[in-house]
Parts: structure tokens; sequence; C-alpha cells
């Protein structure tokens, strides 16, 4: 009768447990796929300013050079973050999770910084 007693709790948490492990797992792959379509999307907004940035001349053409590279580097090193999180196991991702964040506000932030100088180098043109 005591062992009774022990086995339903232990089966208990180890239904809890693994029930936590596949919430955990199902939130670390909605976190991936919503990251990659971030980045998909960050790509087409630095494609976007290529394209911008090949209409321009001069010094703004230099500028906008300068920042389009920035974004590139601040893009692969968002990347790379994502690929290390993806390496991680089950239990450590959630580490990553924070530096992956952080990354993608940093360059979804420059890229609008980018896309404000575009736009006041453009109205000072007209």
């Amino acid at each position: 009768m005591k062992i009774q007693w022990f086995i339903g709790p232990v089966a208990l948490l180890l239904f809890l447990a693994c029930n936590v492990s596949n919430n955990t797992a199902a939130e670390r792959a909605e976190f991936e796929r919503d990251m990659e379509a971030q980045i998909a999307g960050f790509d087409q907004q630095i494609h976007d300013a290529k394209s911008r940035a090949a209409e321009m001349s001069g010094d703004s053409r230099t500028g906008a050079d300068d920042m389009i590279v920035n974004l590139e580097e601040r893009r692969d090193a968002l990347t790379g973050k994502l690929q290390a999180m993806k390496a991680a196991g089950d239990a450590d991702w959630q580490a990553f999770q924070t530096d992956v964040q952080a990354a993608a506000q940093d360059l979804g932030q420059a890229i609008g910084n980018m896309q404000g100088t575009f736009n006041d180098a453009t109205s000072g043109s007209n």
C-alpha cells in the first residue's frame, strides 16, 4: 500500500516533466520560426536599402554603402546567434534566447535608423 502512495506522485511528476518538455520544445520551435521570418524580413529591407543606395551619388552613396555593410554584419551576427541556439540542447536553448532577441532588436533599430537617414537624404535633395 505504501508503494502506491509513492508511485502515484512519481508518475504525476514524470507526466508533468514530459509535458513541460513538450511545451518547451514547442516554444523553441515557434521562436526559431519567428526569428527566421524576422531575419527574412531584415534581408528584404537590406535588399531594398541597396536599391535605394544605388540611386544615390557622392558622399550620400558612400555613407549608405557603409550603413549597409554594417547592417549585413549585424544580420550575420544575428544569424550566427540563432544557429548557436539551434545547436544547443533543449535544456540550454533559452540561455541563447535573450542574446538572439537583443541582436534582432539591435538590427531592427539600425534598419529603422538607416531608413530615416535615407528619407532625410531624399527629402533634402528635392
